[in-house]
């Protein structure tokens, strides 16, 4: 007999920029880990889930109780909250 319980977890997207990336993935990665800081919540993209590879741009967003995340490019696009496609 199996018990199936599953959570939705509703997030408020603060920011998203989609206009330019951030930087690339590495270089943040590199930075991180000689300061001896974690990289554990920004190796994969908070939208869609996808591993960032080291050559990979990644674009800013904020959520809220959450703080600063990583897109990729499909899904800044898909959250941007800059210009006239940003509906509140």
């Amino acid at each position: 007999m199996k018990i199936t319980k599953v959570t939705t977890i509703s997030y408020e997207i603060l920011k998203a920029i989609a206009s330019k990336p951030g930087f690339v993935y590495g270089e943040f990665k590199e930075i991180r880990i000689k300061l001896e800081m974690s990289i554990a919540r920004f190796k994969e993209c908070f939208g869609c889930d996808h591993s960032f590879t080291d050559d990979e741009h990644v674009y800013f967003g904020c959520v809220k109780d959450r703080g600063n995340i990583f897109f990729c490019k499909n899904c800044a696009e898909k959250y941007n909250t800059e210009g006239a496609n940003h509906a509140d």
